[in-house]
């Protein structure tokens, strides 16, 4: 049960980091785009700057959230071994997993708050809705308390000496 599990968590990480990197390249191209409209044209296209603040950059930034399995900080837990270092270990994963799940609820009543009111984008020169990069901040934390949460239950199963 817990492989598919990790294998769906694995796949949806992959799958934010390659949604992400698919921004990335939208948002070099639109950029590049309007540089040369404006420089060159001069005629800038309306609304990419704005575009780009509230909807392009934080669904690469929250789309690849859940992708940093990788990234991990270790100040205290390096320096203990053995048994009390695995504890300390699984005790800062469990405040991170509090800290994560209460972002997680918190980001999703604000995307339901903003969907709720269709919410655009402040003083933008075009209609830009804010609702979509909400909703993806949102699930970005959410898959990245899921995968908190398997890396807790995998550690508490390799500690205990239970089989996969």
């Amino acid at each position: 049960m817990w492989n598919k599990a990790n294998r769906l968590i694995w796949y949806c990480q992959r799958g934010g980091v390659i949604g992400g990197g698919l921004v990335v390249v939208f948002v070099m191209v639109l950029m590049f785009t309007d540089v040369i409209c404006r420089y060159i044209f001069n005629s800038p296209l309306t609304g990419v700057m704005e575009l780009t603040k509230a909807v392009l950059l934080p669904s690469i930034v929250f789309l690849a959230v859940a992708g940093t399995d990788h990234v991990s900080v270790r100040v205290i837990v390096e320096h203990v071994h053995g048994k009390v270092g695995q504890i300390l270990q699984q005790c800062s994963l469990l405040v991170t997993i509090g800290l994560i799940g209460v972002i997680t609820w918190k980001s999703t009543q604000k995307a339901a708050f903003s969907v709720s009111i269709l919410e655009l984008a402040p003083e933008s020169a075009l209609p830009i809705p804010v609702y979509p990069s909400r909703i993806l901040v949102a699930a970005g934390f959410f898959l990245f308390f899921w995968v908190l949460i398997l890396r807790f239950v995998n550690n508490m199963t390799k500690g205990s000496g239970a089989t996969e």
